[in-house]
C-alpha cells in the first residue's frame, strides 16, 4: 500500500495538539520536508512513549535522546546540540525561559498530558500596572538623586508626569532641555526601569519557586515568559484540586516582598480600582479538554488573569502602612532575596530539571 505524504496543510499543523506547527517543526528536523504520514505518525509515537518513559522531558534533553535513533550523524549532533544550549539562554527581566522557545514546550507538555494520561497544569500569568510601577520607581530614584528637592527636582518631576500624559509633547520638552537636564532624567528613567524590571524578577521567581513545592518527586517545572508582561508556568504532576492553594501561597508570597518594597499601594495610571503590581496567574489542567481546549484557550484564558488581577489586590489590602523605601532600600532587598530563589528553583542551570530538592 502506497504511503501518502503529509504535503497537506492539516497533515503540517498537527490540529491536535497546542502549538501544533512547533510539532511539525520538530517532526520535520528529523524526518525532512517529504515525510509521509505514517512516518510522522511512528516519529510521534516514539515522542510520546519517551515522554512517559522519561517525564516532561526539556525539549533539548528529548531531541538528544531521538538523535541516537535517528541519525549517526556525529557533526549533525554536535552542531545541533550546540544551537540548543546556545537558544535556552534566560530571559534578564523574569529569569524564565524566553518566548521563542515556549511553543514546543508547551506544545511536548499538552501532548504529554492528553497522550499519556497524565496530570499537566499551564499557569498562565500577567503582570499589573508596570506602567504605575514604572512611575513610582522613577519618584524614588528622584527623591535619592535629590533629596533636598528643588528646581531641578521640580522640573524632572513635571517632564516624567508630562510623559505619562502627553508623550509627542513630553519628547518636544525634552529636546529643549539643556543637555544636563536630558543626561539626568536618561540616568533616572534608567534606573528606575531596571528597578521594576528586578522588580518583575523576584515576583516570577517567588511564584516558580510555590509551583514547585508542590511538585511530584523528580516532576518537572517549566516557567516562561511568553510576551513582554506575560508569562507561563507548567508544571508536570499538578492536579486542579492544588489549584487554589498555590494561588493563595503564590500571592501570599508575593505580597510578602512587595510589602517589604513598599509597592503594594501605588496607583494605576488608568485604573483607580488597582493599586500596587504583582503578578495574576491562572492554571488550567492541560489534561483535561473542557478546562484546557487548546484552540481557544488564549481569548478565555485572558479573561480569567483578568479576574485574578483584582483577586490578588485583596492579599494587598492587609499589608500595613509603612515608611516607603528609598531605592537604595530596594536595591539591598533585592539583592538579599533574589539570588536564593534562582537557587532554590534551579533556574541558574536550564540544563537541569527542575525538582522538588532544591538545589544547594
Amino acid at each position: 500500500m502506497e504511503k501518502t505524504s503529509t504535503s497537506s496543510t492539516q497533515g503540517r499543523i498537527y490540529p491536535e495538539f497546542f502549538h501544533g506547527r512547533a510539532v511539525h517543526a520538530f517532526v520535520t528536523a528529523f524526518l525532512g520536508e517529504n515525510h509521509t504520514t505514517e512516518d510522522a505518525q511512528k516519529f510521534i509515537e516514539t515522542i510520546q512513549e519517551t515522554l512517559a518513559d522519561k517525564g516532561l522531558i526539556h525539549p533539548t534533553d528529548l531531541r538528544e535522546i531521538l538523535l541516537k535513533d535517528y541519525t549517526n550523524n556525529q557533526d549533525l549532533k554536535a552542531v545541533i546540540k550546540q544551537l540548543e544550549e546556545d537558544a535556552y539562554t534566560l530571559d534578564p527581566v523574569s529569569h524564565f525561559i524566553p518566548n521563542e522557545r515556549q511553543d514546543l514546550i508547551s506544545a511536548f507538555a499538552h501532548m504529554h498530558a492528553t497522550k499519556n494520561d497524565t496530570p499537566v497544569a499551564i499557569f498562565e500569568g500577567d503582570a499589573t500596572n508596570l506602567g504605575g510601577t514604572n512611575s513610582e520607581m522613577f519618584d524614588r530614584v528622584l527623591n535619592m538623586t535629590f533629596p533636598e528637592k528643588g528646581q531641578t527636582y521640580e522640573y524632572i518631576q513635571s517632564l516624567h508626569r508630562l510623559s505619562t500624559k502627553d508623550e509627542p509633547r513630553f519628547h518636544q520638552e525634552l529636546e529643549q532641555a539643556s543637555d544636563e537636564i536630558q543626561s539626568l532624567y536618561q540616568s533616572i528613567h534608567n534606573e528606575s526601569f531596571e528597578l521594576a524590571d528586578r522588580v518583575i524578577g523576584i515576583m516570577t521567581l517567588c511564584s516558580a519557586e510555590v509551583i514547585q513545592r508542590h511538585l511530584p518527586e523528580n516532576a518537572s517545572l517549566y516557567p516562561m515568559r511568553i510576551g513582554g508582561d506575560e508569562f507561563r508556568i507548567i508544571a508536570e504532576g499538578i492536579t486542579p484540586e492544588q489549584y487554589d492553594t498555590i494561588l493563595d501561597e503564590i500571592y501570599a508570597e508575593q505580597a510578602k516582598h512587595l510589602t517589604a518594597l513598599g509597592l503594594t499601594h501605588h496607583k494605576h495610571p488608568k485604573k483607580d480600582y488597582q493599586h500596587g503590581t504583582g503578578i495574576a496567574w491562572a492554571p488550567r489542567n492541560m489534561q483535561d479538554q473542557n478546562s484546557f481546549n487548546h484552540t481557544t484557550f488564549t481569548g478565555e484564558i485572558d479573561e480569567q488573569v483578568e479576574a485574578e488581577k483584582i483577586n490578588i489586590l485583596t492579599y494587598f489590602s492587609h499589608a500595613p502602612p509603612q515608611n516607603i523605601p528609598t531605592s537604595t532600600d530596594i536595591k539591598t532587598y533585592l539583592e538579599q532575596h533574589t539570588t536564593p530563589l534562582k537557587i532554590a528553583c534551579a533556574i541558574h542551570n536550564i540544563r537541569k530539571k527542575y525538582r522538588k530538592t532544591y538545589s544547594t
